[in-house]
């Protein structure tokens, strides 16, 4: 018979939801707030097997970020699951669909580019419900956000993985067929499909939301390492199949973001999960796990070139205060 407690049904990922809608929802709440942190526009979604995930746009792009929820678990600290979880863990896919006019566009696969002015995707410049459910999953995807909380959905850490950049070649080269049906070589033998600026695209989402959650939970960050690893490049062959390998001596880069323990926690999350080993608890992502990675740089208090994105700085967000212009949104986050 299973134990009986209070918090057996933790839906880990309601939990991680929770804790980012709130945070949207506070954001988007406040005129002030939002075009300070250059939050434009957002559109939640649900994909066909019922994950959450969240389109954004900001004031200095003209893509659309994808926000998809893979997964999330519950986490113990005392490691026996016959206990409370102490945390929740999840992961989020970062996707960039880049506007056919910004430059980055050049950089994505053929595919993707084929698919973003394809039937997949609509006005907007995001996928449809179909395209969500029909398109690789790889597509336009830039690198990926793994979030530590407490179980009331408190923010402890924060790590964010990408490559530098996301390398595709092709070494059979590739031929499409234009819109009237002819032949015509896209790519020769070996050259690049893909060679997408992954860890620019997913800093840039990284600050935004670390500044909205500082901002938001009236907090600032307790440390941040950054790391960096041996990033592969993929072979792709005519079938879609993948080869990694590491010629091009490519690098990727994980940002850690460490908060001071929530009120009430009897212990700092780190003394329980050492070097982000919270992390292996999800799922595997695109990255190679088996790599070293070398500790690049620490920061903590204030003064960091690394916090400071344009006018930002994480260490000093908490402090910022503006005044209340009324609610724009309702908790749908549409306009009324």
């Amino acid at each position: 018979m299973a134990p009986e407690y209070p918090m057996a049904h933790i839906d880990p990922v309601a939990v991680f939801e929770s804790s980012f809608h709130s945070m949207f929802l506070e954001i988007f709440n406040n005129e002030s707030v939002s075009e300070y942190f250059g939050f434009w526009r957002i559109s939640p979604f649900h994909s066909a097997d019922g994950m959450p995930g969240w389109y954004l746009w900001f004031q200095e792009k003209p893509g659309v970020y994808g926000l998809f929820v893979e997964d999330a678990v519950c986490l113990y600290g005392d490691e026996k699951s016959d206990n409370p979880p102490s945390f929740v863990a999840g992961r989020i896919r970062i996707m960039y669909y880049p506007d056919v006019e910004e430059e980055v566009f050049e950089t994505f696969s053929w595919f993707e580019k084929i698919a973003l002015m394809g039937p997949f995707f609509d006005a907007t410049g995001t996928p449809t419900a179909e395209g969500r459910q029909h398109m690789d999953e790889s597509f336009f995807t830039v690198g990926h956000m793994d979030s530590l909380l407490t179980v009331d959905g408190s923010l402890l850490e924060f790590v964010c993985t990408a490559p530098q950049t996301w390398v595709d070649l092709r070494p059979e080269g590739l031929v499409l067929n234009d819109p009237e049906g002819r032949p015509f070589q896209a790519l020769q033998p070996g050259e690049r499909d893909r060679d997408v600026p992954g860890w620019r695209l997913s800093r840039f989402l990284f600050d935004k939301i670390v500044s909205g959650f500082c901002y938001c939970r009236k907090c600032a960050p307790k440390q941040a390492d950054m790391y960096e690893f041996e990033m592969p490049e993929f072979s792709v062959d005519p079938k879609a199949r993948a080869r990694e390998s590491f010629a091009l001596a490519l690098s990727g880069y994980q940002l850690q973001v460490v908060f001071p323990p929530a009120v009430g926690l009897a212990f700092d999350s780190r003394e329980l999960y050492q070097e982000m080993n919270w992390c292996r608890e999800l799922p595997d992502g695109p990255f190679p796990r088996k790599t070293p990675i070398r500790r690049v740089q620490t920061w903590s208090g204030n003064g960091h070139e690394l916090s400071k994105p344009g006018d930002f700085d994480w260490w000093g967000i908490k402090s910022l205060h503006f005044h209340d212009h009324g609610g724009r949104l309702c908790a749908c986050y549409k306009d009324h």
